[in-house]
């Protein structure tokens, strides 16, 4: 073999080990030696060890209104108020005088044996205690509740002064009169069981007026 062969195979030797070195090569050294990275596009966020998103499961949302057409008006004489209630739901005067508003198909919550939704009590004042007394102590119970988040603003219902306060047994709202006081209540019970009645009390507080 001469001379001008040997070179020529060596050439070609190199020739192609450099093609297979320059195909082969690490592309993340080929940066000036530096790692090259993935490089967000412009329009996207830049974010450090982003968190993964948890899934949770969201409480019903009722955005719609209650058509109350159709409902019920009770009046109650004796202590002189009515409210409007919804057609499918019974009503009971209880042993203590609180009348009770049910739902037949969703008795959630029971008191003293009684079941009821929404109720509506009656407090006339005597020498015993004083309208401002039984305001004061009805705001320092809820608001020093410590199971729940409580809280307490001042509303007008019919034209009266009134108070609503959440606690741990539920939403209440007092509604003063000259020497009178009205309690309307909603029973504490877990709220995914029923979502529609947060809507039901603000409409049937709403209803509520004093009767001569």
């Amino acid at each position: 073999m001469t001379k001008t062969v040997k070179i020529l195979i060596i050439a070609v030797i190199i020739i192609i080990i450099t093609s297979l070195a320059v195909a082969f090569w690490p592309k993340e050294l080929s940066n000036n030696g530096q790692p090259v990275t993935n490089q967000p596009a412009v329009n996207q966020p830049i974010t450090n060890n982003p968190e993964p998103t948890a899934t949770t499961t969201e409480p019903e949302i009722i955005t719609s209104d209650i058509d109350t057409s159709d409902w019920q008006t009770y009046r109650n004489e004796e202590y002189g108020f009515e409210v409007k209630y919804p057609k499918t739901w019974k009503y009971n005067i209880g042993r203590d005088g609180f009348t009770r508003f049910t739902d037949e198909a969703k008795k959630v919550y029971v008191e003293n044996g009684e079941e009821y939704l929404i109720g509506v009590d009656t407090l006339s004042f005597d020498s015993e205690i004083t309208k401002e007394e039984y305001i004061k102590n009805w705001k320092e119970y809820r608001i020093k509740d410590e199971w729940v988040k409580s809280w307490i603003k001042n509303i007008k219902i019919d034209g009266l002064e009134a108070i609503q306060g959440y606690y741990r047994f539920g939403l209440s709202t007092i509604i003063v009169d000259e020497n009178k006081i009205y309690q309307i209540v909603m029973g504490s019970f877990p709220i995914e069981e029923y979502p529609a009645i947060n809507i039901i009390y603000d409409k049937i507080l709403n209803s509520f007026k004093i009767i001569s």
